[in-house]
């Protein structure tokens, strides 16, 4: 696996072709990677093959809690009769661009929350300024972070390094 050229990672997963050129260097082993840290898209040796390269960012499981404020925004006409305040929650699963939570906030698709993810007990909330709502499945939300401060953007990626380091 190749090396993301950006940060030095080596953290990273191949992702679909898009156009001809990536599409012609196939044929060479060469494909498309995605690095799991920086979000760097770069081309490499694909010494395997894969006709369904899946996900571009991995979900790392972990269970932390979540605060979550509806942002006004992005009311869809079908909550603006629940006016929830603030709703706890549980992440599920946590990557670069997204996260999955478990809560009973009256949530839909297109909707947008803030989020304030307690990595551990030591550390200040990590600040999403603005998640959407991308998939429902009962009380499970599929969210991806549209709108976040570079300093939370550090942060998120050190803990992710962190959770990766962990047996």
């Amino acid at each position: 696996m190749p090396s993301c050229p950006q940060c030095k990672i080596s953290l990273v997963n191949k992702v679909p072709r898009s156009g001809l050129l990536e599409y012609l260097l196939s044929f060479l082993s060469i494909g498309p990677f995605r690095c799991q840290l920086c979000t760097h898209r770069f081309l490499g040796l694909r010494w395997w093959l894969s006709l369904n390269p899946g996900r571009e960012y991995n979900r790392i499981q972990i269970r932390c809690p979540v605060r979550l404020t509806p942002n006004l925004k992005g009311r869809s006409r079908r909550t603006e009769g629940h006016h929830i305040q603030h709703e706890e929650a549980i992440v599920l699963d946590i990557s670069i661009r997204g996260c999955a939570i478990n809560c009973n906030a009256p949530l839909y698709k297109g909707d947008f929350v803030r989020l304030e993810i307690e990595m551990t007990p030591q550390q200040k909330p990590l600040r999403i300024d603005e998640a959407v709502v991308r998939t429902v499945t009962g009380q499970k939300f599929g969210m991806e972070f549209v709108n976040m401060r570079d300093e939370e953007l550090t942060r998120l990626r050190t803990f992710l390094m962190d959770l990766l380091r962990k047996p």
